[in-house]
């Protein structure tokens, strides 16, 4: 009986000391392809998580409230808010706030928040890295946010971004809106 405790004990101890935590990499560092992919949805098309200018509420709340990592915590008749989780692990997350008025969708607002002000700056570089290779060099505005300029069939818009660079609350804005 002694060998047998001994030997789950060996098992036990390898086991844990070799696998991974989810949301991490092999190497115990955040896996921001995970946040990534979750926050910016990229394959949905679009101009941010499958949602372009002049959708309706409708039809953008049907496409956030499909994902099983978003909820909607705050709703009136002019704009919505979700909370969506970026990679495994609850405490990164963002709060996207979509803004209609009679013609659709006109503005996205984005606020990330993160566990670890170096994953934070990943996710920003890299978020950086797909709008630039996107639309160009973005260009650095009055008030200290990297721009880009968009366009689509109906409206030229602007993606605006932030790193917040906050060690004790890390995080970014995003911005889109109509030019």
């Amino acid at each position: 009986m002694k060998k047998l405790s001994l030997l789950f004990v060996t098992c036990l101890l390898v086991a844990t000391t070799f696998a991974q935590r989810d949301g991490f990499d092999r190497n115990g560092n955040i896996n921001i392809d995970d946040q990534y992919t979750d926050l910016m949805e990229i394959e949905s098309g679009g101009v941010f998580r499958g949602a372009s200018f002049d959708m309706t509420k409708e039809a953008v709340y049907g496409y956030e409230t499909e994902r099983s990592t978003t909820s909607v915590y705050q709703d009136d008749p002019n704009e919505f808010v979700i909370t969506t989780d970026m990679g495994s692990d609850i405490l990164n997350f963002a709060d996207v706030t979509y803004k209609f008025d009679e013609e659709g969708l006109y503005h996205i607002k984005v606020e990330t928040y993160a566990t670890d002000a170096g994953a934070a700056e990943q996710l920003y570089q890299k978020i950086k890295s797909f709008y630039t290779g996107k639309y160009g060099a973005g260009v650095i505005a009055e008030d200290g946010y990297l721009e880009f300029k968009g366009s689509n069939r109906s409206h030229d818009y602007i993606v605006a971004i932030e790193n917040l660079g906050y060690e004790d609350s890390p995080g970014m804005y995003l911005y889109f809106y109509i030019d």
